[in-house]
């Protein structure tokens, strides 16, 4: 399996499918995990290209949220382009659980989106 494979071989010794379901740790009912970790990648037409899954692309793949239970779903993202504040704005109505955001004082540029920004920004959504 893939965790004695990695600690006997070291991690450079796993395929992406494998590890890729070393970080799921869990199948969903009719899919063994392996199958699971495929579908996340085929999504993602290559395991190189997960980060550009969006949420709920990763969500439709049935059994997903349930493999990985309640680990929560975390969006870190930059300001570099000016894109980030309708980034987490999206992430947001689509359901993830949390973002990341810094004070004002450190914010925007390469750094995260405004904490108070994205503060009040919720409270006007409800």
């Amino acid at each position: 399996m893939p965790r004695e494979k990695a600690l006997t071989y070291g991690i450079n010794s796993l395929s992406d499918n494998e590890l890729l379901a070393l970080i799921i740790k869990s199948a969903y009912k009719d899919k063994n995990v392996f199958q699971l970790a495929q579908e996340v990648i085929d999504a993602a037409n290559g395991f190189c290209n997960l980060p550009s899954l969006s949420y709920e692309e990763l969500v439709s793949i049935k059994g997903i949220k349930d493999a990985v239970g309640d680990v929560p779903l975390v969006l870190h993202t930059h300001c570099t382009t000016g894109m980030a504040y309708m980034t987490l704005t999206k992430a947001i109505e689509s359901g993830v659980d949390v973002i990341d955001t810094a004070t004002s004082c450190f914010s925007n540029g390469t750094s995260q989106a405004a904490t108070e920004t994205m503060f009040y920004a919720c409270q006007q959504y409800g």
